[in-house]
């Protein structure tokens, strides 16, 4: 019960621009992957790619960065190639 009233106030939090609230509040009730998905929605990929690398269980972080690295690609960043490396266990 709690957990779902800490959601809809999470995702209340981000519909109103205040992502960076909302994604603590994700975080703190264990919905760290929702929280990264919000981020990367937002464009902050690196910010999305630490999150899942520090909360995240492996599988988990690997799905996130993955996304990480096809988006780095689709934006012709020189750097793409590299993104599933430097982000290895």
């Amino acid at each position: 019960m709690i957990s779902d009233i800490s959601q809809l106030v999470a995702t209340n939090f981000i519909a109103a621009n205040k992502l960076d609230e909302g994604v603590q509040l994700l975080c703190a009730i264990g919905r760290s992957a929702d929280a990264c998905r919000y981020l990367q929605a937002e464009g902050r990929w690196k910010d999305a790619a630490w999150l899942a690398k520090v909360s995240l269980p492996e599988t988990e972080a690997a799905d996130v960065l993955k996304r990480y690295a096809d988006n780095s690609n689709k934006t012709n960043n020189p750097y793409a190639p590299y993104m599933s490396y430097s982000f290895h266990y």
